[in-house]
């Protein structure tokens, strides 16, 4: 998988909850990712399975981006590039001014 291109796979919510997950992505050392075919999915799937424990402080920029296919949470900047290279933007709903990635640009 070394030599393939790195995409874009779906949509993701960075949860760090300090602790270390044998399956989590390669770059980050604690917590655990939501994925969903939008954010919207992201955050409701965390505001279900969180309940009351729910903290919208994980809706910040830092902590919504994208899972790719080498295992890597993005932050929709650098998803936005790796979509770009890749041909994924298959809608103009891009940010062209500060070129970050929306889900609704790749699918």
């Amino acid at each position: 998988m070394k030599d393939k291109p790195e995409y874009i796979l779906c949509a993701a919510l960075y949860v760090n909850d300090g602790k270390f997950h044998e399956d989590s992505v390669s770059n980050k050392e604690t917590g655990y990712l939501i994925c969903g075919y939008r954010h919207s999915h992201c955050f409701a799937s965390a505001r279900a399975s969180m309940g009351k424990s729910y903290d919208h402080s994980l809706e910040r920029k830092e902590n919504v981006g994208f899972l790719t296919s080498k295992n890597r949470f993005v932050s929709r900047r650098d998803a936005y590039d790796i979509a770009k290279r890749e041909g994924q933007l298959l809608h103009n709903m891009h940010d062209e001014t500060m070129l970050t990635l929306s889900s609704e640009c790749i699918y």
